[in-house]
C-alpha cells in the first residue's frame, strides 16, 4: 500500500491591499474620546506608516499628521464613532513602475453620537491606490466636513 501526503495549502502570510485598508480605516474612525493615550499611540503610528511618500488626499498632498489632527476634531465633535464598511472591491492596476499597485474602491459610512446624544452619519466613497502595501492616494467622493446628516428614527438621547 502506497500513502500519498499532499502538503496543506499555504496562504499568504502579508494581508492584502483590501485587508489592510479596512483594517486601517476601521481602527482610525471608530473610537471614542476618551480613547487611553496608549491607544491615541497606536492609531498615530498605524497612520503613519500607511501613507507613501507624497500621498495626496483629493489631489493634494496631505501628511500623516493632519490625518491625526482631523480625527481628533472628529471625536472632539463625536465623542463615540463607528465606521463600517458597505462594498469594497480590490485588484491589481499596474506593475509597471516595478513595485505592484493595487486599486481599492470602498463605500462606507461612519455613525457617531455628539455630546448631546444626538445620531449622526456621513456617506462616503474612498478610491485608493495602494503602492508597496501604503496607501498613494485617496479620492475621496462625499463631503467629509459638512456631509453628515443625523440619523432619521435614531434613539436620540436628546
Amino acid at each position: 500500500m502506497t500513502t500519498t501526503t499532499t502538503a496543506a495549502p499555504t496562504l499568504p502570510t502579508d494581508p492584502s491591499p483590501l485587508d489592510r485598508i479596512v483594517g486601517f480605516y476601521q481602527t482610525v474612525f471608530t473610537g471614542q474620546l476618551d480613547e487611553s493615550p496608549e491607544h491615541k499611540t497606536m492609531v498615530k503610528e498605524l497612520i503613519e506608516e500607511a501613507f507613501t511618500t507624497g500621498y495626496t488626499y483629493n489631489g493634494k498632498p496631505m501628511a500623516p499628521d493632519a490625518l491625526v489632527a482631523w480625527r481628533e476634531s472628529l471625536l472632539e465633535r463625536f465623542p463615540q464613532m463607528v465606521f463600517r464598511v458597505h462594498d469594497i472591491l480590490s485588484g491589481p492596476v499596474s506593475v509597471k513602475s516595478g513595485s505592484p499597485v493595487s486599486g481599492v474602491a470602498m463605500r462606507w459610512a461612519i455613525d457617531t453620537i455628539d455630546t448631546a446624544g444626538t445620531h449622526w452619519r456621513i456617506d462616503g466613497m474612498s478610491l485608493l491606490s495602494i503602492e508597496g502595501g501604503k496607501a498613494a492616494s485617496n479620492v475621496q467622493l462625499g463631503d467629509a466636513t459638512d456631509g453628515w446628516y443625523r440619523v432619521p428614527g435614531a434613539n436620540d438621547d436628546a
